[in-house]
């Protein structure tokens, strides 16, 4: 019914419930699309209440009466959602109660503790996104939590009756994982093993192959790689024989899923590379010509900056394309062809399209920005907002025309910071006064891994 893919529409949700005409689903579907397509080409738009938009744009095509079942239903959701949180709380304190039995812990502590407990996948989540580079032990951070919270009001006695809890509980479940892991290896790879080696299959099995020992990702080769390595070390030779064949025939199904992967990419390289094509024929001439009007009003000392800044800038870009490049060989040891393609144009675009917040800690350009200067670039970009506007409208026609959609996931606006705001144009000063020299950087790009 709604327009939006992968995503249950207003239409959807109250069709039955409102009694919607055919009339009224057109209308909210146009509303509901267009709102997902201009979230989908601006996430800064700074208009906070988005979402209160949408739905009084919906009040008006519904009645007095769809509206007052529209908020009937709003608020039976609201109170069902929040009881179906105190039934959650109430059963995870009646399981604590039985667990904990011994502690004696009275209904406000045990209601404290069920509490803390929900919350603890929320810290563990902002945990893991503030560290993203680290391997945590889940359990273990959870079990810690778990202890931080419950010490504060266990005495020394409860303290050591809740350790013995814990402790028995860890090698009940480590016993069961242990058997568990050890049975599914059996049966995944037709491989039977010896009773010495099941907690061995257990510690490889539960043991994250996410990031190497400097903190870097590893690829899906590598992480089989790893863990073949590790197989190694453990099993018998003609065990091993049964495993080696699992592992090549795991090697290339990854070869074949990176390779088929890449086919459905095509959709994103004729994107961008028409994108690119329009960028470098309509819009670079007049940010060329844009930028050189600024910089003949500069001093030759500010001109001298940003000669210096543009050594820096692509510094920074040909550091950064080598680096992204070496990640892309490791994730896909160059099968991703059609990936790859995209991603160069991408980073040719910022040779042409430069990205002054790039410089953002740059001392230089710091300096450089004073409020005088912030204002001509502001200026200059203001008048290329009608040339931007036909790059936006050529980009949302190349979308739609193959088989773009909206639709699908959450729907947040990010606002930018006063930093970004003072460097969103620094980019303009960045390109040479002719539009041939800016044009010559774009094969300065195959260089750049040498």
């Amino acid at each position: 019914m709604s327009r939006l893919k992968n995503t249950r529409g207003f239409s959807d949700q109250f069709f039955e419930i409102l009694e919607l005409s055919k009339e009224q689903i057109e209308k909210i579907n146009v509303i509901e699309y267009n709102l997902y397509k201009e979230y989908y080409w601006d996430h800064s738009n700074p208009e906070p209440n988005y979402k209160l938009k949408f739905i009084r744009k919906v009040g008006r095509i519904l009645s007095d009466q769809q509206w007052k079942k529209l908020k009937i239903y709003r608020d039976k959701s609201k109170e069902n959602k929040l009881l179906k949180e105190q039934e959650s709380l109430n059963k995870i304190i009646e399981f604590e109660k039985s667990r904990l039995k011994s502690l004696a812990l009275k209904e406000y502590e045990l209601k404290q503790l069920a509490e803390f407990k929900i919350q603890i996948p929320v810290i563990l989540r902002e945990k893991r996104l503030k560290n993203q580079k680290s391997n945590f032990d889940i359990e273990k951070l959870r079990a810690q939590l778990e202890k931080e919270n419950i010490s504060k009001f266990l005495n020394s006695d409860q303290l050591v009756q809740y350790d013995k809890i814990v402790t028995e509980e860890l090698d009940k479940k480590t016993k069961w994982v242990i058997k568990f892991s050890s049975e599914r290896f059996e049966q995944n790879h037709k491989i039977k093993l010896e009773e010495s080696q099941k907690e061995k299959v257990y510690l490889i099995e539960d043991r994250s192959f996410s990031f190497n020992e400097m903190g870097e990702i590893y690829s899906e080769f590598e992480q089989a790689e790893a863990k073949f390595e590790a197989y190694k070390s453990i099993l018998n030779e003609e065990q091993f024989i049964i495993y080696h064949q699992y592992y090549n025939n795991l090697i290339s199904n990854i070869k074949d899923r990176i390779i088929e992967s890449d086919e459905e990419r095509v959709v994103y390289l004729n994107r961008i590379s028409k994108y690119f094509d329009f960028y470098v024929a309509n819009i670079l001439p007049k940010t060329t010509e844009a930028s050189k009007k600024i910089k003949e009003l500069l001093s030759v000392k500010e001109n001298h900056k940003i000669d210096l800044l543009k050594f820096e800038y692509f510094k920074i870009m040909q550091k950064n394309f080598k680096k992204s490049h070496d990640q892309f060989e490791k994730h896909t040891r160059n099968l991703a062809l059609n990936e790859m393609k995209e991603h160069k144009i991408r980073y040719q675009l910022d040779l042409i399209r430069p990205n002054g917040y790039v410089l953002k800690d740059s001392n230089l350009a710091i300096k450089l920005l004073s409020p005088e200067l912030i204002e001509l670039l502001n200026s200059a970009t203001k008048n290329l907002e009608p040339d931007y506007a036909k790059l936006k409208e050529y980009q949302i026609e190349v979308y739609e025309k193959s088989d773009g959609e909206y639709g699908g996931g959450f729907m947040y606006k990010t606002f930018p910071t006063e930093k970004e705001l003072k460097f969103a144009n620094l980019g303009l000063l960045l390109l040479d006064n002719s539009y041939e020299k800016n044009l010559e950087r774009i094969n300065a790009i195959d260089n750049t891994r040498s």
